[in-house]
């Protein structure tokens, strides 16, 4: 961004024709802005307006006039437009002195050269005014800063500055305590860093830690873990919290624990429930007509079953043995495949207790070995 600042300077001078080698007093003012913070400026260049001056030698005499220690201005017959008359800086001329010039009158002169004898110039009057306009422009660039990580209380608080023109800026640094600014602090032109010693009263006001990290220096996509102090969050719920900035969008976000006083919910991977009971309820495994998918494992079920095969030959009893029973189960028996009649009877079953049971043919015409399948249910 480029600022244009006008000065006006008025001679004090008792002859207007400036003879070579002469000193004539001169005062200069600026006009415009009415505010200029030079800090970070530079005029990148300056002209001077000497409309009405009559300039009496050619540029082979090299006439000029020196302006303070602002700039040369050469006064040649070959000047053709003497509105905009560039002002020079030869070694020891600086047009950033025009950055020290206020809007109140400052003294300085002005002094004539040739290399021939005789008048320089001659002014429109003893009292000539001349308007100096200056192009001014900003030489500083955005700061980096690098901030003391995990300052206890009582210690100090160090922000370091990275600038390449960091010997043409100052910095201003505020430290806060929530939304309350307890101290700014402005550094020297050219300084690189500025601390602040950290009260220890604010070991006894923090109501929440953080750590964050930054994307970019903008801030604007940060994460961050905040730890919480209990006058601050009462519950343990809210103790600790991520927070996230996306794009300069917030975001709080609980982190679970099992400090937590309520249960994790079933959106974040928990039951949100604290007991196995309701846990089943909020999950719906307390009831099993929410069972649409998969076997359920015989175990599972409210009684027990048990079955097998054995043999019986004839009217002989064959002792099958049963586990896992506390009472008598009911037991169902049938031959196996497809037998022959022949020599066929009922079966039978007799001395059934919970830990076993005994099977064969009825009556006398049983006979032969038969393959019996067999079940037993209960409890």
């Amino acid at each position: 961004m480029a600022i244009t600042a006008t000065y006006t300077v008025t001679l004090s001078a008792s002859d207007k024709d400036h003879a070579k080698g002469e000193y004539v007093y001169a005062s200069i003012v600026r006009t415009s802005p009415a505010t200029l913070v030079p800090e970070g400026l530079y005029v990148q260049s300056a002209t001077i307006d000497m409309t009405g001056t009559t300039f009496w030698s050619g540029s082979g005499y090299n006439p000029y006039l020196d302006f303070g220690d602002i700039g040369r201005v050469y006064v040649s017959t070959s000047v053709t437009d003497k509105t905009a008359i560039p002002i020079t800086t030869p070694i020891d001329f600086n047009l950033d002195e025009l950055l020290l010039v206020g809007t109140v009158l400052n003294d300085f002169y002005i002094y004539g050269y040739k290399s021939s004898n005789g008048n320089v110039c001659t002014y429109a009057s003893n009292n000539a005014q001349f308007t100096i306009t200056a192009t001014i422009v900003q030489q500083y660039a955005k700061s980096s800063a690098r901030v003391t990580s995990s300052v206890a209380a009582g210690s100090a608080s160090t922000v370091t500055f990275t600038n390449p023109y960091l010997n043409n800026v100052y910095h201003i640094v505020d430290w806060r305590f929530g939304s309350s600014l307890v101290h700014s602090a402005r550094t020297n032109i050219g300084d690189s860093s500025v601390s602040y010693t950290i009260p220890l009263s604010w070991l006894t006001n923090v109501g929440a830690s953080s750590f964050a990290a930054w994307e970019d220096s903008s801030g604007n996509n940060r994460r961050m873990l905040e730890v919480r102090t209990k006058a601050y969050a009462s519950s343990l719920d809210n103790a600790v919290m991520v927070r996230v900035c996306d794009n300069g969008t917030w975001g709080n976000y609980r982190v679970f624990h099992a400090g937590m006083p309520s249960g994790v919910p079933i959106a974040n991977g928990g039951t949100g429930a604290t007991t196995a009971a309701n846990a089943r309820s909020n999950l719906g495994a307390n009831n099993a007509g929410n069972l649409t998918t998969g076997t359920l494992p015989a175990a599972r079920l409210p009684f027990k079953i048990q079955y097998g095969q054995t043999t019986v030959s004839g009217v002989s009893w064959t002792t099958v043995a049963l586990s896992g029973f506390t009472n008598t189960p009911t037991i169902v028996v049938s031959y196996a495949g497809n037998p022959s009649s022949s020599g066929i009877a009922v079966l039978k079953t007799g001395n059934e207790s919970a830990s076993s049971f005994q099977v064969c043919m009825a009556g006398s015409s049983g006979s032969g070995s038969r393959k019996v399948n067999w079940i037993a249910i209960g409890t």
